[in-house]
């Protein structure tokens, strides 16, 4: 039995030093908290990191059998071979201090051979045309997310609320069967998910309110076995009535969108050059049920009437409410 394996990687990393403009923070005028979503306005000219990387993995088996007689004759060798290019690059940009944009993808490719050993210059001709053209796509993963802080909390009456956004994007295309894709195609997918999620910090708008912000600073007092029995009835009612300390509100939708029998591999970023297929709606999240009829006639997918995998969609909505009360320091009460 004879074995090889060769292995080689290259990366290479980028992370810039941050040209972050702030054309309002001197300015005296927006020193004024009523101006603070002004003041505050900054932008990050270069991405805060890119990163870009190959790895090649070549594994070469080779099984050589005997017969009766103990010697090969009329005995073939058995080839086990793997060749496989994968790829990867992101990069991630925080454009704000307040929303940043992180975006990745991953490609998985093979590298054809042919059969046996590479004992001829065709053979190795063959296999260098198939490498010099980073392999045949087998799995391609494009993900794409972006975060955002809503500045709400930036308005002073408002200051007591945080709330977050995000939007994120999956794109899978995975190739039909080896040898079959020309007459059953290839499978594309993309799923969208955004969600919303905010605190209400309630402590806080207890100190807004001038009745209550006596009450507030008495309730943040630690509390002793003494001092609860020795309360007053009202401090105690009111103790009880500002139990509640904050609220948390998230709301989260994901959808789905499957497709077979498509024609054509990805480019760099998804889309096929050749076909524009199945374009960067599609590839950035869009569920547009029309993506199956314009596939057809733009002439993205296979004609063939033993395809039989159906066109899918999905959808889900995520709401969760989560409270905590807190009628003692000591004691805490979350609720889902």
């Amino acid at each position: 039995m004879e074995s090889i394996e060769h292995r080689g990687n290259i990366t290479y990393n980028f992370s810039p030093k941050q040209i972050n403009i702030q054309p309002f923070n001197n300015i005296k005028f927006f020193d004024n908290k009523f101006f603070k979503l002004i003041k505050d306005f900054n932008l990050n000219l270069l991405p805060s990191n890119i990163n870009i990387r190959g790895d090649l993995n070549r594994r070469f088996n080779k099984t050589q059998y005997r017969n009766s007689e103990l010697n090969t004759d009329g005995v073939d060798p058995i080839y086990e071979k793997y060749f496989s290019l994968n790829k990867s690059y992101s990069f991630r940009w925080d454009l704000f201090n307040s929303m940043n944009i992180d975006f990745n993808v991953s490609n998985n490719s093979i590298i054809d051979e042919p059969e046996g050993e590479l004992d001829t210059q065709e053979k190795l001709d063959s296999m260098y045309f198939n490498l010099k053209r980073l392999g045949r796509t087998n799995n391609f993963n494009q993900n794409a997310q972006l975060n955002y802080k809503l500045p709400i909390n930036k308005i002073p009456i408002f200051d007591w609320v945080s709330s977050n956004a995000k939007y994120s994007s999956r794109y899978i295309w995975s190739a039909g069967s080896f040898q079959q894709a020309d007459t059953l195609g290839n499978i594309i997918e993309n799923t969208r998910e955004y969600s919303l999620n905010t605190k209400l910090d309630v402590s806080k708008l207890y100190d807004k309110i001038p009745i209550l912000k006596n009450f507030n600073k008495k309730y943040k007092e630690k509390d002793t076995i003494r001092s609860i029995f020795q309360s007053r009835t009202f401090d105690g009612i009111m103790k009880l009535v500002m139990s509640l300390r904050s609220i948390n509100l998230t709301y989260n939708v994901t959808e789905r969108t499957g497709m077979a029998g498509v024609i054509g591999s990805p480019g760099i970023f998804g889309n096929n050059n050749f076909y524009n297929s199945p374009g960067w709606n599609f590839i950035f999240g869009s569920q547009d049920s029309e993506i199956r009829r314009v596939a057809a006639e733009n002439g993205w997918l296979v004609k063939n009437d033993y395809l039989n995998n159906p066109f899918i969609q999905s959808r889900s909505n995520n709401f969760q409410f989560r409270s905590t009360i807190q009628p003692l320091n000591s004691f805490r009460i979350r609720k889902h």
